[in-house]
């Protein structure tokens, strides 16, 4: 009997392949640093384009987060990349931190050092800038999640919660937020342990480049890490350890002091007014942005608007609308929320980051009048100087 023989069909060819060289280069610039990293893992040819064009993730970023996310997120990458590769030489011009900062956050084309580091190993790059931006995003999904449904529960108690799906300005607003937190933890924490530098002098310089709103964006940001035990490792140095000083020691093993900088981090407390063992927010504190009954920045101490503003998304070079019903209740006399009213009825709704759409479905919420009845519900009244007591003074 004959046997038959099959034709063996050849292999279907993915079609992004037959695309020109210079055209697959312009399609892969136009993806998300995700999808990126997943193609170059699932598709043959696209790591080697990667490799061949390393400004395809410069591409790749601002696609997906726009000049100013990118700046902070290519900046985080920059330091964390120099950190876990210790033969890496420290920053570029870090001791000047203005200097630092204007020429890594401000800036439109590629800072020389990181473009450096994408072309010695786009594709570990590739990975390093996935991992910060997947964890950025991871709290700004969580965060956003959380305040949304404490606001259609405070809104209209008991019902059923639509589905968050966040604006671009809303999720810009968060993203940055989280991001400048990650570069702060990156540059006054672990970066100084790594390399044996004092940076903390220059802790004044970062809040000076940010405007009273922006200011106030970081910190709720923050205080939702310390509730999630999420809050910087490496902040002031207990007693009864051996590392009696803040600045690290000049040593060839920073390792041996980052490991006792972790175990004295088990004894650091979670109260974000702690101000002698959170650096963060004892450095807001000690610099006189804020004070120790208060969570919010005292306006004429920051910039009125952010040092940059932004083509992309130009909305967000303004506070939003919550930020400003906020404003306005922080300034009237009449209503003038002390600390526990301002994490309870705005730090907890999350009134920075809303779209002005967003806060007319739920009424009137933040608004001076709502504060008002909120207050007249609860029965709590702050404490007056002039009664020397609790008071109301609309009543």
């Amino acid at each position: 009997m004959a046997r038959r023989h099959r034709t063996r069909s050849k292999r279907a060819c993915f079609p992004f392949l037959r695309l020109p060289a210079d055209v697959q280069l312009i399609v892969l610039g136009d993806l998300d640093l995700l999808t990126l990293r997943n193609m170059g893992e699932a598709v043959p040819g696209v790591k080697e384009l990667i490799l061949m064009r390393p400004s395809i993730i410069w591409h790749s970023a601002t696609t997906l987060l726009g000049p100013q996310l990118r700046n902070l997120l290519m900046t985080s990458f920059g330091l964390a990349y120099s950190i876990k590769a210790t033969q890496v030489p420290p920053q570029p011009g870090i001791s000047d931190m203005k200097h630092f900062l204007v020429n890594n956050l401000d800036t439109i084309t590629p800072v020389a050092s990181t473009s450096n580091l994408l072309q010695n190993n786009a594709l570990r790059a590739l990975e390093m800038l996935c991992e910060i931006h997947g964890e950025v995003i991871t709290l700004v999904r969580d965060y956003a999640q959380e305040k949304y449904e404490c606001a259609c529960e405070c809104d209209d108690p008991g019902t059923v919660i639509p589905p968050l799906v966040l604006s671009p300005i809303e999720w810009h607003r968060l993203t940055r937020a989280f991001y400048r937190l990650k570069l702060f933890g990156l540059l006054f924490y672990h970066y100084p342990v790594a390399f044996g530098l004092n940076l903390e002098p220059t802790t004044g310089d970062f809040f000076a480049t940010l405007s009273t709103f922006e200011m106030d964006e970081m910190i709720i940001a923050y205080h939702f890490l310390l509730q999630r035990d999420q809050y910087f490792p490496l902040t002031y140095i207990q007693k009864e350890c051996a590392c009696l000083s803040r600045t690290p020691p000049h040593d060839d093993q920073p390792e041996a002091h980052w490991r006792c900088s972790q175990g004295c981090a088990k004894h650091l407390s979670k109260i974000p007014l702690d101000t002698m063992r959170q650096r963060f927010w004892g450095k807001l504190v000690e610099l006189g942005y804020s004070n120790e009954e208060e969570h919010w920045v005292k306006p004429y101490k920051c910039l009125e608007t952010p040092q940059r503003l932004w083509d992309h998304l130009p909305e967000t070079n303004e506070e939003s609308e919550g930020w400003r019903l906020w404003s306005e209740v922080r300034d009237s006399y009449e209503c003038g929320a002390d600390g526990e009213e301002y994490k309870e009825y705005f730090s907890r709704l999350g009134y920075c980051f809303w779209d002005a759409s967003r806060l007319d479905n739920w009424g009137d919420v933040f608004s001076q009048r709502w504060f008002k009845e909120e207050r007249h519900a609860s029965g709590y009244y702050p404490y007056c100087d002039y009664c020397r007591g609790p008071c109301d003074v609309t009543m």
